[in-house]
């Protein structure tokens, strides 16, 4: 829309020859400049997000987006739901004691906030 559409609209009022609102001016402005602000972002998440994705900041953030995307996001909570019952019955049929079963589970744990969860769980099985 920033990039198509705005301006179009821009163009028409310039022909028409026109005062246009400071808001409306503002908004154009910001269109204008929207392709080298989104360059800019872009080429900041390519150098700086491969440097800091082992950070907790952006694991947290990681796993926030994730988890609330549409569609998508649900079916990940049930992915890592059904993973956490099939690891732990596994370990559990193999004779597994229960807290090295949850570290094992929480290691194996790809997003921050099923990661915590587990280790929350061992720590209050353990301190009982």
């Amino acid at each position: 829309m920033m990039l198509v559409i705005i301006p179009m609209f821009s163009q028409v009022y310039y022909r028409m020859g026109q005062d246009l609102p400071d808001l409306t001016r503002r908004v154009i402005s910001l269109s204008e400049r929207f392709p080298i602000a989104l360059l800019i972002i872009s080429a900041c998440l390519v150098i700086f997000l491969p440097l800091y994705k082992e950070s907790p900041a952006v694991m947290k953030l990681r796993s926030y987006i994730t988890l609330r995307l549409p569609y998508i996001g649900k079916s990940i909570k049930l992915e890592m739901q059904g993973n956490f019952c099939r690891m732990m019955s596994l370990l559990s049929s193999t004779g597994v004691p229960m807290l090295d079963a949850l570290e094992l589970v929480s290691d194996s744990m790809q997003l921050h906030d099923y990661k915590s969860a587990f280790e929350d769980i061992r720590r209050n099985v353990k301190c009982g």
